[in-house]
């Protein structure tokens, strides 16, 4: 029951940033849809690459599942872009007008040169209005003999009458190298850790993200908190793929087909985690292109 309510969280969510996007990306031809999308999948990717470890540690049969709520925050420079004009000799300002992003607030308008002739004016969509794009995962690990952690985390593929269907599913491996050198594992655990995340939105929107990172942690001897910290290399990419339809009379239709990357690429992360018995509660920080928060509550034996 409380994996269903997690899952739909999850999607309520997702669907919230997602479906309004699939619909308001087709309002866009190539070059402006990836002006619009770039600021979301640099915050989508935050949000996604957040929560994978915390602590650099690995125990053989350790079972835990954890219950990640992330919050990338948006600076306001992200939220306009300037639109081209998709045709000069029917709308005004040549030189393109200022617009909301998908994470901005109001849609320019291309205003019509000929409005006696039928040709309305071009309003472009407008944004989420968002100042942080947040996000809700369901997370379990592993732990494997000689070192190494498994982790998994996502939700069913769910159909939605008016979205059509969306899926996330991401798995993670990680092997603590301190091992390899047993003074070192009690003073310092260190980690090395590879994940992959895949989000699919009725056939229009893709994202995929792949997260490396080093990791290290040491818990206090008199409390049980564990101190946690890492550097990564994150990649995040949005693939696209949609009907575009002129704005003008008898318009033609295009295929759009394009990818775009995230400008997130290193990121620090800084930590605790707090256990008392079988309960986990964990906050992180992280600095990359975007700020990041980690909230994460779970429980592990």
């Amino acid at each position: 029951m409380k994996r269903i309510v997690f899952a739909l969280i999850f999607v309520c969510i997702a669907t919230t940033l997602f479906a309004d996007l699939a619909e308001d990306i087709k309002q866009f031809g190539t070059v402006n849809g990836e002006k619009y999308l770039q600021p979301f999948v640099t915050a989508f990717g935050s949000d996604l690459n957040s929560g994978w470890f915390n602590t650099a540690k690995t125990r053989p049969f350790n079972i835990g599942v954890t219950i990640n709520s992330m919050l990338a925050v948006v600076p306001d420079d992200d939220k306009t872009f300037i639109a081209s004009n998709p045709n000069d000799s029917l709308y005004n300002f040549p030189n393109g007008v200022v617009t909301a992003t998908a994470l901005g607030n109001n849609g320019g308008i291309f205003t019509s040169k000929y409005p006696d002739q039928g040709i309305p004016d071009l309003q472009l969509p407008r944004g989420l209005n968002l100042k942080a794009i947040p996000l809700i995962v369901p997370q379990a690990h592993l732990g494997l003999p000689a070192g190494f952690e498994v982790a998994i985390r996502g939700i069913p593929p769910m159909e939605f009458s008016k979205y059509g269907k969306i899926s996330f599913w991401g798995v993670g491996a990680k092997y603590q190298v301190s091992k390899l050198i047993p003074m070192l594992t009690t003073l310092l655990p260190i980690s090395i850790q590879a994940t992959y995340q895949q989000v699919d939105v009725a056939e229009i929107l893709t994202v995929k993200s792949m997260f490396v990172n080093l990791q290290a942690s040491r818990g206090l001897v008199v409390l049980p908190l564990t101190i946690y910290g890492g550097i990564g290399y994150e990649d995040t990419q949005l693939d696209a793929k949609y009907t575009y339809t002129e704005p003008w009379p008898d318009g033609q239709t295009q295929s759009i087909d394009f990818n775009i990357k995230g400008d997130n690429k290193f990121r620090f992360t800084f930590g605790a985690r707090l256990k008392i018995l079988l309960l986990d509660v964990m906050l992180d920080y992280s600095v990359g292109k975007y700020q990041t928060i980690r909230a994460g509550v779970g429980v592990s034996i």
